[in-house]
């Protein structure tokens, strides 16, 4: 857990770590996670905030709170390539969905 507090995102929203560190002993205790995944859930995390920029965060013991299952979240990063990319997907599908059969 210490790893865990090292490395997450702080912002504006406190943490309160007895409380996190409870969620996540009962997330791994319970088997839904392993405590690596949660340091990688907390990793993908940090890097969606700096990759948004916003003093807006998740407090920690939101963040593992098993009925908000934030922690079990992709958290992916899109660049605007990515977006782009996406974009043009989504019409090619609509063109082709609208072929004559």
């Amino acid at each position: 857990m210490d790893r865990i507090q090292a490395i997450y995102p702080t912002g504006s929203n406190a943490s309160n770590w007895t409380v996190a560190l409870h969620h996540a002993s009962c997330l791994v205790g319970d088997g839904f996670a392993t405590w690596a995944e949660l340091v990688d859930a907390v990793e993908r995390y940090r890097e969606y905030q700096a990759a948004h920029e916003t003093a807006m965060n998740i407090a920690a013991h939101n963040f593992f709170d098993p009925r908000k299952q934030n922690w079990s979240q992709r958290w992916d990063v899109y660049t605007e390539a990515d977006l782009r990319r996406d974009s043009n997907i989504e019409a090619a599908q609509q063109v082709f969905d609208n072929l004559p059969e």
